[in-house]
C-alpha cells in the first residue's frame, strides 16, 4: 500500500525505480460518498463535509468477514 500511495502522488518509493502513475491520484480513506454531482462529489470525512471536484471516482467498501471467527469461537466453546 505504501508503494501504491507513493505512485499515486507521482513519486517513487525508496530504493525502487518503477514508473509513477501519469496523473496524480487523490485517495480519501475512511470517507462516505454522499452525493455525486455534475462536477463535484460531496464526501463526509471525519465529521466534515467536503465538496471535491473530480475527473473520475472509484469507490471501495470493505467489511470484515467474521464467519470463520464465529465458527471457531463456537467450536472452542464446546
Amino acid at each position: 500500500m505504501y508503494v501504491l500511495r507513493k505512485r499515486f502522488q507521482q513519486q517513487d518509493a525508496e530504493a525502487l525505480h518503477s514508473e509513477p502513475f501519469r496523473y496524480p491520484v487523490r485517495v480519501y480513506t475512511s470517507s462516505l460518498v454522499l452525493e455525486i454531482g455534475e462536477d463535484t462529489v460531496t464526501v463526509l470525512r471525519g465529521g466534515e463535509f467536503l465538496s471535491l471536484p473530480y475527473d473520475a471516482i472509484i469507490t471501495c467498501f470493505t467489511r470484515p468477514n467474521t464467519e470463520l471467527f464465529e465458527g471457531l469461537r463456537m467450536w472452542a466453546m464446546r
